[in-house]
């Protein structure tokens, strides 16, 4: 039972973010990350390996057998407790109400280690063994050496990828920097309408912590953030040719129409002038903007016009 003590130190201490909890639609602010049932079955799969696979469904027939379960929903029907799990059956199905996460049923790798657990199975070889595929299965992922190297062997690693980051053409990034850094006045700021490994605000700050000051933080998704009009403000801009972005299409409009407008010469791009371009990873084209004069209201109403026919809410800011 809830303790009354603990709820009134949280209504007395935490109650406007009790209230601004309550009075969020979690379903909208996650929307932009969530994707279809099939995409989710293809996430699963590929990022799990055969080893992964046997092991979950051994150790599934293991927790049936002795009427244990890690599933949050199906331990009442395995113990027949309607109470003893029903909170956390609750909390996953809020999670799949806000992203449509599958993945919140899908056995866990925590399945596997009842394939271990049964009294033939504990000894020393046993122990070895969980540790030798273990090992090979995280070199085989994080590492691009270990991926090489175990190959022939590639069915103990998931067959997605999981390797540092790696950007091509690395110079041309930091080229752009340079170019940023010397062009940039005390004053000035920098927007970066690109979302993704590829190019981002993000990227480009951890590359050259000297920009943090003078970057103008764009949205990256629309559900969550909205467009901030602040980022037309800046002296410079940075965008790709095509758009580049990590969620789906679609759920980063703040980020891919603007893009597409100054890349494509349309409405707000009047106000900018291209003055260099850059070969980034990907074969992705980046390019430098400088703005030669404020944008306009009639250019910020036609942005938002653009914006509304997704986001009808979506208010065009006092310019």
């Amino acid at each position: 039972m809830c303790d009354p003590r603990g709820i009134g130190a949280a209504l007395t201490f935490q109650q406007p973010l009790i209230l601004k909890i309550l009075g969020t639609s979690y379903g909208d602010l996650y929307s932009g990350y969530k994707t279809n049932f099939g995409s989710q079955l293809g996430q699963v799969g590929s990022r799990l390996s055969y080893v992964n696979w046997l092991l979950i469904v051994f150790g599934l027939y293991i927790s049936i057998i002795r009427r244990k379960t890690d599933f949050p929903c199906s331990v009442p029907l395995l113990r027949h407790s309607p109470s003893s799990s029903s909170p956390a059956c609750r909390t996953r199905i809020a999670i799949i109400r806000c992203q449509y996460f599958f993945g919140s049923f899908l056995p866990t790798p925590r399945q596997s280690l009842r394939s271990f657990s049964m009294p033939a199975l504990r000894s020393l070889w046993s122990n070895a063994a969980i540790a030798v595929a273990a090992g090979l299965a995280f070199f085989g992922t994080f590492f691009p050496t270990g991926r090489q190297v175990l190959s022939p062997i590639s069915y103990v690693f998931a067959s997605e990828a999981t390797l540092p980051l790696h950007l091509d053409n690395l110079p041309e990034y930091r080229r752009l920097i340079d170019d940023l850094l010397g062009k940039m006045g005390p004053e000035d700021r920098l927007s970066v309408f690109a979302s993704s490994g590829m190019m981002s605000d993000s990227l480009l700050y951890e590359m050259d912590k000297d920009l943090y000051p003078r970057i103008e933080w764009a949205c990256q998704v629309d559900s969550r953030d909205r467009f901030r009009p602040a980022t037309l403000k800046s002296k410079y801009v940075v965008v790709t040719d095509p758009p580049v972005i990590h969620l789906q299409p679609g759920a980063q409009l703040c980020v891919s129409i603007p893009d597409q407008y100054i890349v494509e010469g349309k409405g707000i791009a009047a106000a900018y002038r291209r003055i260099a371009a850059y070969q980034l990873s990907g074969d992705v084209k980046g390019y430098l903007y400088e703005q030669v004069r404020p944008i306009g209201k009639a250019e910020i109403d036609d942005l938002y016009n653009e914006f509304r026919k997704k986001y009808p809410r979506w208010a065009t800011p006092e310019w």
